[in-house]
């Protein structure tokens, strides 16, 4: 049988007929595949005694067809189970890393989560102090004051309402991330805490040269809501009304549906896009344009009044015909 005139072939099936020799060996089959893997067939002589002809060595070249086709097929699949072997050992490895990190995350997480509390606590009894004075300073208090100095006095305690804000952010984002969110609801008139929001950013609001104003159906709307929860969530989305809008008008308004509570907060800024409402109550989202009018801002204020909502069982969303058409930010509160 002859695979050629490869003179490496010819000598290596010398080389192994020869050490067949005087075995009882009749005929040997050289068989190499594809893949270079080699073997033999070893023959011996006919029970019959007769010599292998023609017919016999071409039944034995089909044989040495297959056969090599099966060593092939043997090698692939030991190299595919070897493959196989390693690679789940990488991933063994890998999904080990990944676990001794994640857990590292979530160790570094909770020390984040802690030391946003930790410091949102230290900060927040000072800076309710230096609020406090300076709002006895401006209702003079203690006496007149150089309407030069009052306006300065004005924008810090503007300033400190937003520092204090940006507090119970952190505050609030450390509650939500420890499970520790909880509200507590008495019966309180949404009518007089948005006349409070109102004059407490009317300075922020005249500063940008624009109209802040509040419009209500009822001159009492009482629900069972917690006071500070439902403030924070307000002068959020009145905060943001006013930071990017350039011009026009803010509208805080409040509408008595009966069983139902709505807040509107429209504004003559910058407007949304569709796609950008889906995304807009994620932890860390802004518009895509807020930052050319507003740099400030941690992306966190729109995701706790969501949450903050969430745990009232009413509902919050925004509205907007388009870019440069203004928005519409709205909750809906249950009055028990």
């Amino acid at each position: 049988l002859d695979e050629g005139n490869d003179g490496v072939y010819q000598r290596w099936v010398a080389k192994i007929v020869n050490e067949l020799e005087g075995r009882g060996v009749a005929l040997v089959v050289p068989v190499i595949s594809r893949r270079h893997e080699k073997a033999f067939i070893l023959i011996g002589d006919k029970y019959s005694g007769d010599v292998f002809d023609n017919q016999d060595v071409n039944l034995f070249e089909l044989i040495k067809t297959q056969l090599a086709s099966a060593l092939d097929k043997s090698k692939l699949y030991a190299e595919a189970q070897d493959f196989n072997a390693q690679l789940k050992k990488k991933i063994n490895d890998a999904t080990k890393e990944l676990r001794q990190a994640n857990a590292r995350l979530r160790e570094l997480d909770k020390a984040k989560t802690l030391f946003l509390s930790v410091a949102s606590h230290q900060l927040r009894t000072p800076l309710s102090g230096i609020k406090g004075f300076l709002s006895m300073v401006l209702e003079k208090d203690f006496g007149t004051v150089p309407p030069q100095i009052n306006t300065v006095l004005a924008e810090v305690y503007a300033n400190t309402n937003r520092l204090i804000r940006l507090v119970n952010t952190f505050l609030n984002v450390s509650r939500i991330e420890a499970g520790r969110l909880s509200i507590m609801k008495r019966e309180e008139d949404l009518v007089l805490m948005s006349k409070k929001i109102i004059d407490e950013l009317q300075f922020v609001a005249k500063d940008k040269k624009l109209e802040l104003r509040l419009e209500t159906n009822k001159d009492v709307i009482l629900a069972e809501i917690d006071a500070d929860k439902i403030e924070d969530v307000l002068i959020n989305l009145v905060d943001n009304a006013i930071k990017y809008t350039v011009a026009g008008q803010v509208v805080l308004r409040l509408i008595d549906h009966g069983a139902i509570v709505r807040a509107e907060v429209v504004d003559t800024g910058q407007g949304l896009e569709a796609k950008e409402i889906k995304l807009l109550f994620n932890k860390f989202v802004r518009g895509t344009r807020s930052f050319a009018v507003h740099t400030d801002g941690s992306g966190l204020g729109l995701y706790i009044a969501k949450r903050l909502v969430d745990l009232h069982g009413g509902k919050i969303g925004v509205d907007s015909p388009g870019i440069g058409k203004g928005c519409m930010f709205w909750i809906e509160l249950p009055k028990k």
